[in-house]
């Protein structure tokens, strides 16, 4: 239960997730090159509208062995790793390697990790205020990518996109 609580966490406080146009999309999300099989990464710009972070890296690992990613330079905080989730950070990590479990997510932020509006609106599981700045649904450009969402594996990661 804490974990699922720290993904809408962290999906709450972080605008970049919620990006709701093709256009800011194309502009703020870039994958990561030379991944290993079963692995997607990608970054996602602190340009994106309301993101409070310089930047955001979320990587997935399809695989049941450990992988290894080569990560953007900078200092990263991680606060999603394993079985812990949420905005707290739980190690920071300096750019190079960086080594993602065996079925699992990892997401790095660099800068902040708290959105002071998103705190402001309640608890996580609250309706949303509905002043356009919170997007609880996928936008429908991103709805074939529905099945990538609620994919629970048996390290009690969450695949989520965009969810």
């Amino acid at each position: 239960y804490e974990y699922y609580k720290g993904l809408i966490q962290f999906r709450k406080n972080h605008a970049g997730l919620r990006m709701t146009t093709t256009e800011d999309v194309e502009k703020n999300l870039k994958f990561i090159d030379g991944t290993p099989a079963k692995v997607v990464a990608y970054t996602i710009s602190g340009e994106a509208e309301g993101e409070v972070a310089d930047q955001l890296l979320i990587a997935y690992n399809a695989s049941k062995e450990a992988q290894e990613i080569t990560i953007p330079e900078g200092t990263w905080n991680v606060c999603i790793k394993d079985n812990k989730a949420g905005i707290e950070v739980l190690e920071t990590v300096s750019g190079g390697k960086v080594t993602v479990g065996p079925i699992s997510t990892l997401a790095l932020v660099m800068g902040e990790t708290e959105d002071e509006y998103a705190a402001s609106i309640g608890e996580v599981g609250a309706a949303p205020e509905t002043d356009g700045r919170y997007t609880p649904f996928l936008p429908s450009f991103l709805q074939p990518l529905r099945i990538m969402i609620g994919i629970v594996n048996s390290a009690n990661s969450i695949f989520f996109i965009f969810c």
